[in-house]
């Protein structure tokens, strides 16, 4: 699905492989690149925006939300640690999750923590690997060099406690 302001292009990959275009309502994010865009069952079918660049080189932190079902964008007003504003980064949902990983933060500055938003609530939590022992710095699209990290990660996770 590619999505552009005010209207959606779903394409059908069962019956007859056909775009279609469709509009959506609510507050409709900002144009931008570097961003990331994550599908989740989770509260209910839902693309999920976060960050990225806006204009000419601002960097962004919000987190928008398009109801699938309801063809409704929602600017999220998330709790918690919420990640600086930052672009380059990649996204993944498991489970109840949204991690964010990597991406820059400042004009050649990495972010070496993983941040999880917990998509029942809309909590942020911060998780630093950051212990010494190994680079941490990702910059862009680099989801896989991370995922042996998540094990450590989820049990971080679970204990927080922002997240019982």
């Amino acid at each position: 699905m590619v999505f552009e302001l005010r209207y959606m292009f779903p394409l059908n990959l069962i019956i007859d492989w056909i775009w279609t275009q469709e509009e959506v309502t609510g507050t409709i994010p900002s144009a931008r690149r570097g961003h990331t865009c994550v599908y989740s069952s989770v509260p209910s079918p839902c693309l999920i925006v976060f960050g990225g660049i806006c204009g000419y080189n601002t960097l962004i932190d919000d987190a928008c939300f398009l109801d699938l079902e309801k063809k409704k964008w929602a600017k999220i007003a998330p709790n918690g640690t919420a990640p600086p504003p930052m672009a380059w980064h990649t996204a993944t949902v498991i489970k109840q999750n949204m991690f964010v990983i990597g991406g820059l933060i400042e004009r050649e500055k990495c972010n070496p923590v993983i941040y999880a938003l917990h998509l029942n609530n809309f909590t942020w939590v911060k998780i630093d690997l950051t212990d010494g022992t190994r680079n941490t710095l990702i910059s862009s699209r680099a989801c896989i060099a991370t995922l042996f990290s998540f094990r450590s990660c989820l049990r971080r996770l679970r204990s927080h406690p922002r997240w019982n």
